[in-house]
């Protein structure tokens, strides 16, 4: 789906993009683009807090490895 449609940028760039670039700018300069009509910000600062949320709630790679004793 299309997020920003003054510059074209989808859903799945941006999310891919947030991985990445922490912040809206970040996500913009991606893209060598800057926000035009400014209608798509708040989608985008929910998806970067959005992709946050899941970082932080994954479990680490070693938390379920238990030393043996």
């Amino acid at each position: 789906m299309y997020v920003c449609l003054c510059n074209g940028i989808t859903s799945r760039q941006i999310q891919q993009a947030a991985e990445t670039h922490g912040s809206t700018g970040g996500i913009y300069r991606s893209f060598g683009v800057q926000p035009r009509c400014g209608k798509c910000i708040p989608t985008i600062r929910a998806m970067i807090s959005g992709s946050r949320q899941s970082q932080s709630a994954a479990p680490s790679p070693t938390a379920d490895c238990a030393l043996p004793g």
